[in-house]
């Protein structure tokens, strides 16, 4: 601290200033705003004469006074607060010395006292620049008072100035803190405290850049399995608790310098900066499936949940942020396709997939819209007799189109792309049409039945029930000719809506099967609580009676299970005698499988309808 100070050489020569009234008043405003009520002076080395002249020259200040003899009891009284100034006697230069070199002496300013016959460039020398002036004895009390009163003003307006400038750090402390939780809040999710979108964006620009890594870049797309489901049924803030568990589950086991990021509601992403194998990769994506698919506890609620993950490195694409998440995003999609719970890596291979679905999934909208599919009919056989008392409906891909598709690859597609209700309402159409046309030929009698296939999307569809009706009304066909087959996978997915409307086709007058019957999740419970007519045992238990002793065991089982419950039993995937043997002797209703015929096209299934007579 630099402090400006008039020297005066030698006060018995120097004319004793007068300290007019104008000169306060110039002083008063400064000294008004800048000075403390009291500030503290520091007397050091002095004679107690001495001591009692200034005290005596100071009292018309707002100052206090204390006076010390060594420098130990000057550190003492500056380590109790601030002083303002400090007078020291020469004659203690020892003291005075110490006192300089001390770290305890902050930066009060010091005026030196001096006897007249010394010499003040060999004092102020010596002091280096640490002393601010230096007055002569004896003393003149109004020299004195002035000189203080000039130093406490501007030590004054040096606190003040230094007030000023801590409160102005602090602001910009504040500000920087401020500017901190505004960068985080761009950069990071509110929610988890993970990396955003933006800062995800960023960092994997960076790594793709940065060529010295010495290793390949890494991205994993990581999507919860069915997290609606959990904030349908438990609630948004259990979701959110869950999503909280899982960002710190997933940080867990990456490393230091991988970015978790949360890209939106349940999808996560994690980007290795510097990956050295492919196998390093695949363990992390192990690990953390195993660690998210851990029961989570909310609420007093044990939670689990699984993940599906989609993988994609620089070496595998062109190199760029958009790439790779393309690509991460296509293997993500090929696990979810696949029932997810599971990792994928993108490869060629799997553009080329992709690029196929792409196309099968144009043509099927153009169909679609054309109504240009095909229905073939496989008859249904009565175990008694033999009679051919009904028949499924099957959709098939048009014969004369360039591409074949099997229904096990349209469908599917169908349902992810939003076609299939109108696929659906397609089929109803023509199977209604057709066996209008039986009915009114004589082909088919009043028992016969024609069952079609409902997917899970048409029965939570509440309108679903108004638009059979208005088809069947417009054909003017009885319900009663018709049968809707459901797999126990729709059954579960929202069983009170489904069951809903269930009930409102069933009243209807129309026949509710369960399709595939054993290899799905459903709860038996259902079967009590669902209009349920007819189960149909799936055809893996039927290929091995004759060959599997437990097969035959499960067959009877449910046979004996859909007796009790008054439902009649059908058997599908019959293809050999023996099968059929048994299924008649262990009391199976009805047999369906290429024994009897395989599914035909309408042309060929009149004939076979006809030779049936």
């Amino acid at each position: 601290m630099i402090y400006w100070a008039t020297l005066v050489t030698n006060s018995q020569q120097t004319p004793q200033p007068r300290v007019e009234s104008g000169a306060g008043r110039l002083l008063a405003p400064h000294r008004e705003r800048c000075k403390p009520a009291a500030q503290r002076l520091l007397l050091l080395g002095h004679s107690e004469a001495d001591v009692t002249a200034v005290e005596r020259a100071l009292q018309g200040l707002a100052v206090t006074v204390a006076s010390c003899h060594s420098v130990q009891q000057a550190l003492a009284q500056l380590r109790q607060g601030p002083v303002s100034l400090i007078l020291a006697d020469t004659d203690q230069l020892a003291s005075l010395d110490s006192l300089r070199h001390s770290r305890d002496r902050h930066h009060s300013p010091v005026v030196l006292i001096a006897a007249a016959d010394r010499d003040i460039d060999q004092l102020l020398a010596g002091w280096d620049g640490a002393a601010v002036d230096c007055l002569f004895k004896p003393l003149n009390p109004v020299l004195l008072a002035a000189k203080v009163e000039l130093f406490l003003t501007l030590e004054a307006r040096c606190r003040e100035l230094e007030a000023a400038h801590s409160l102005l750090d602090q602001r910009q402390l504040q500000q920087r803190e401020v500017e901190q939780r505004l960068l985080r809040l761009t950069e990071h999710d509110a929610l988890t405290g993970l990396a955003n979108r933006i800062k995800f964006r960023d960092f994997l620009t960076a790594a793709l850049h940065d060529t010295d890594s010495g290793g390949d870049v890494a991205l994993l797309l990581i999507d919860i399995d069915n997290f609606k489901d959990i904030n349908d049924v438990l609630g948004p803030d259990i979701g959110d608790s869950v999503l909280t568990e899982i960002a710190s589950r997933i940080c867990t086991e990456s490393s230091a310098g991988d970015l978790v990021a949360r890209l939106c509601g349940d999808e996560f992403a994690v980007v290795l900066p510097a990956l050295q194998s492919a196998t390093g990769v695949a363990v992390l994506a192990a690990r953390i499936s195993d660690c998210i698919s851990r029961s989570i506890s909310v609420a007093g609620r044990d939670t689990r949940v699984t993940c599906s993950m989609g993988i994609s490195t620089r070496a595998d694409t062109r190199g760029s942020v958009e790439d790779m998440l393309k690509a991460a995003s296509l293997a993500l999609k090929r696990v979810k396709a696949e029932g997810g719970d599971n990792h994928c890596f993108y490869s060629e291979k799997l553009e080329q997939h992709n690029l196929q679905r792409l196309e099968i999934e144009r043509r099927l909208r153009e169909l679609v819209a054309s109504g240009h599919f095909e229905l073939h009919f496989q008859p249904l056989i009565d175990s008694g007799d033999g009679a051919i008392i009904g028949a499924e409906a099957l959709i098939r891909w048009p014969a004369d189109d360039a591409m074949t598709l099997g229904p096990d690859v349209f469908i599917p597609i169908a349902e992810s792309c939003g076609q299939i209700k109108a696929l659906g309402e397609w089929v109803l159409n023509s199977a209604v049409a057709s066996l209008k046309n039986w009915l009114d030929s004589g082909l088919v009698g009043d028992s016969f039945k024609l069952a079609v296939n409902i997917s899970t999307l048409q029965l939570m569809d509440q309108q679903f029930h108004s638009s059979v009706k208005r088809i069947i009304d417009r054909c003017q066909l009885p319900c009663s000719y018709l049968e809707f087959e459901i797999t126990e996978s729709a059954i579960m997915y929202e069983p009170s809506r489904v069951i809903q409307n269930l009930n409102k086709l069933h009243g209807l007058g129309i026949t509710i099967a369960i399709d595939d019957f054993g290899t799905g999740y459903s709860s038996l419970s259902y079967l009590t609580r669902m209009p349920v007519d007819i189960l149909k045992i799936d055809k893996c238990f039927i290929d091995g009676i004759g060959l599997i002793t437990e097969n035959e065991a499960v067959v009877r089982a449910v046979v004996a299970m859909a007796h009790n419950l008054d439902l009649a039993l059908v058997a599908e995937g019959v293809e050999k005698d023996t099968q059929r043997r048994f299924l008649i002797d262990n009391h199976c209703d009805y047999l369906q499988g290429y024994l009897f015929s395989k599914p035909l096209p309408e042309p060929a299934f009149v004939e076979y309808l006809r030779q049936s007579h």
